[in-house]
């Protein structure tokens, strides 16, 4: 009598254990979409976000801006003539 106790104990354990595992490698619903380079996004919230700034010599500048919600982005060259 005793020992089936016991043996029902460890196989609740175990199941126990065993789902706990599996929610917790589940995740919280989220998952992470890969963007290949090259390939536009678009804004969903407003982004408030460190951006180059071209001057008329060419030069990069480095400033603030908020970039809305409903643009677009995409990767760009380094410079602007690439």
């Amino acid at each position: 009598m005793r020992y089936e106790i016991r043996s029902k104990t460890v196989l609740l354990l175990k199941v126990s254990l065993l789902l706990c595992g599996l929610a917790l490698t589940q995740g919280c619903g989220t998952r992470t979409v890969l963007v290949r380079p090259g390939d536009p996004i678009q804004i969903r919230e407003p982004v408030k976000a460190k951006v180059w700034v071209f001057a008329k010599d060419g030069a990069r500048l480095d400033s603030e801006a908020t970039i809305p919600a409903g643009w677009y982005a995409i990767d760009a060259p380094a410079t602007p003539n690439e």
